[in-house]
């Protein structure tokens, strides 16, 4: 992967592939973890969604070296899709929510969707119905948009970024209505962990403690596909302490830290596992 030599911040090309959806899972995933850590390249991740959900010149005035990458972006796009006589999506369907989320110091919802970076928790009510800053309004306008684009958008990556629009804005109960189709449609890993999460949300949400397996069981669908997905075994863990078993819950902290014992989510787990009571109560 490319990166400015100067620090471990990557470069404006990378953030705009990964701002476009253009990288590979594992390349995806690193510059994810150091957006975690970093609030330069989480600005220029969400200056370049706003511009590439745009679709026209910026509204405001970017770094040179940004302006740059971006028009370079748009001429060999443009290219391909001239030569290959195609349409073009612009962006993936997520990446507004991503970019704006990561622009928030806190998480609305408990659980670990597939793509966000990690914020603290502060509680589902406060974040919801209290929360009125600039970056949580900002995220609330990308979840709207997100939304009304999927209602003229059968495809299965814009019913899922509204899915997951749904649950940033409080409403799980449609969330899991969007994702279980999208999660049964494709057999896609990341669908089922992220209805994994908003079984969760709605649990946490209504005290309704029936949801928790439902929770579990997306998860373990989910990792039925891809046995190390960090969201899924992250989403595991948490229903399993919710259950109460508390034992099984461990063996789940332990096994998402085998996968990622790095990055600020790892911090998270570790900090969980650490909490655990010693042994289930009799």
């Amino acid at each position: 992967m490319t990166q400015d030599r100067r620090s471990a911040c990557r470069s404006s090309e990378v953030l705009g592939a990964f701002a476009e959806g253009r990288l590979a899972a594992e390349e995806r995933d690193a510059v994810t973890a150091h957006l975690d850590t970093c609030p330069r390249c989480r600005e220029e991740v969400a200056l370049l969604a706003d511009f590439i959900d745009a679709g026209s010149a910026p509204a405001r005035r970017l770094p040179i070296g940004w302006a740059a990458a971006a028009a370079a972006m748009i001429v060999i796009a443009t290219a391909l899709v001239v030569w290959r006589g195609i349409p073009r999506r612009e962006t993936q369907p997520i990446a507004p929510l991503v970019a704006a989320s990561a622009a928030l110091d806190h998480r609305s919802i408990e659980p670990r969707l597939h793509g966000f970076g990690w914020s603290a928790y502060r509680g589902a009510v406060r974040a919801a119905e209290e929360d009125r800053t600039p970056g949580r309004l900002k995220l609330l306008g990308a979840a709207g948009d997100t939304l009304q684009k999927a209602a003229n958008d059968p495809a299965a990556d814009a019913q899922h970024a509204a899915g997951v629009a749904s649950l940033l804005i409080a409403d799980p109960a449609a969330a899991i209505v969007r994702l279980r189709t999208v999660a049964e449609r494709t057999g896609d890993a990341t669908a089922w962990s992220d209805l994994a999460a908003a079984h969760y949300d709605l649990a946490v949400r209504l005290g309704r403690a029936s949801e928790y397996p439902e929770a579990l069981a997306a998860a373990d669908r989910a990792l039925k596909i891809d046995p190390r997905l960090p969201e899924a075994l992250f989403n595991r863990a948490l229903a399993l302490e919710r259950i109460g078993l508390i034992d099984d819950a461990r063996a789940a902290w332990k096994r998402y830290l085998d996968v990622d014992g790095g990055s600020p989510w790892a911090g998270e787990a570790r900090r969980r596992l650490e909490a655990l009571p010693a042994a289930n109560p009799p």
